[in-house]
């Protein structure tokens, strides 16, 4: 079982489940979600082999989605990683760049502001 909010049923799946009873395939299915949506469940003999064969497609499934999730969670860490801030190599006097005030909008202050939420939004996710 995992937190994902859907799953895949192959068409190859139709093959082994064809000779099934509507009466069959309807608790099949009904084992499956309830397994999606709560983990084990119990299923009657006439449909644990369908079941296992379904399940062991599941937790393949489930393996290469958290190969990806982890590939993708290293490979925007290694990103945030190489990241500077722009202060750090005073590519710009800060005190140099006139205040220009349109409206009621600093863009000085502006600047300042979205330094500070980049620093907020790595520190939020850990980087």
């Amino acid at each position: 079982m995992n937190s994902k909010e859907s799953f895949i049923i192959y068409k190859g799946f139709y093959e082994p489940i064809k000779d099934m009873t509507d009466e069959q395939l309807g608790r099949l299915f009904r084992a499956i979600f309830n397994y999606h949506l709560g983990g084990r469940t119990k299923v009657n003999t006439d449909i644990r082999m369908a079941f296992d064969f379904f399940l062991n497609q599941f937790k393949i499934d489930e393996k290469k989605y958290q190969a990806i999730c982890d590939k993708n969670r290293e490979n925007i860490k290694k990103y945030w990683d190489k990241q500077k801030d722009t202060t750090e190599y005073n590519r710009t006097d800060i005190d140099k760049i006139p205040t220009i005030k349109t409206g009621t909008i600093n863009y000085s202050e502006l600047t300042d502001g979205l330094i500070e939420a980049k620093k907020r939004i790595r520190a939020t996710i850990n980087i």
